[in-house]
């Protein structure tokens, strides 16, 4: 059990090193490292969350996981936004509260992963564990990014990017105690994961990313980062 909470440490490290790469190149250029983060996302939810929640399903159940999760952040936002008033100013913050929520939601069964392959074999566990790490690293960046845009402390950004990958150990050890998580609940958690970022995206981070950078480097950052995702996905695939 220790070396599966052990393991599943390594998603911290990879979230905590996206982290301080949001908060680093977010302080010097906003605008570009918004659009950077859109791409990431997008690219991550096309070509890896979505498809897998398709292949672990059906595309009826992909697709309305999908819908649930879009939805839900547009209930969540109006939640936030009647204790967090949407002043321009807040409006990054908002989405990094949502996406803050959404990668929670997201990364638990990633640890599920880690404790289920753990409970096979120590080795398989710290595979998952690792491959789990370097995914990690871009949705760190891209739960910090937005905070930065929000003008929130370079601590507390860490601090709350961090806090988004503490699932990933609760999951762990629940994935060890019962052995495996269901195809169709992951899917399913994959599915609204999808919705809520892809909301993201297109709602806040690209129009946010607007006001700072031109049309012109918003759609070659934004490319930039689809390129990062494909490069990450193809890496730990």
């Amino acid at each position: 059990m220790l070396e599966i909470i052990l393991y599943s440490t390594l998603g911290l490290l990879g979230t905590a090193i996206g982290a301080f790469l949001g908060i680093f190149f977010g302080k010097k250029m906003i605008g570009k490292t918004l659009a950077i983060t859109a791409g990431i996302m997008g690219g991550l939810v096309i070509f890896d969350l979505f498809p897998l929640s398709l292949s672990l399903s059906d595309p009826i159940v992909a697709l309305i996981s999908t819908a649930i999760g879009i939805l839900g952040v547009m209930l969540l936002g109006n939640v936030i936004g009647k204790f967090q008033p949407l002043k321009q100013k807040n409006r990054m913050i908002n989405s990094g509260l949502i996406l803050l929520f959404s990668m929670a939601l997201h990364n638990f069964p990633e640890g599920m992963a880690i404790g289920s392959g753990g409970a096979e074999s120590t080795q398989t566990g710290f595979i998952i564990a690792l491959t789990i790490a370097l995914h990690d690293i871009p949705e760190g960046m891209a739960v910090a990014t937005p905070f930065v845009g929000g003008s929130v402390k370079n601590r507390k950004v860490f601090l709350m990017t961090i806090f988004s990958s503490l699932s990933t150990i609760v999951g762990a050890v629940i994935g060890y105690l019962l052995g495996s998580i269901s195809d169709y609940t992951n899917a399913i958690c994959l599915g609204i994961a999808s919705g809520a970022m892809l909301y993201v995206v297109v709602r806040e981070l690209l129009p946010g990313s607007l006001k700072s950078s031109s049309v012109r480097d918003v759609i070659i950052f934004s490319f930039v980062g689809v390129l990062i995702s494909i490069i990450f996905i193809s890496v730990i695939g």
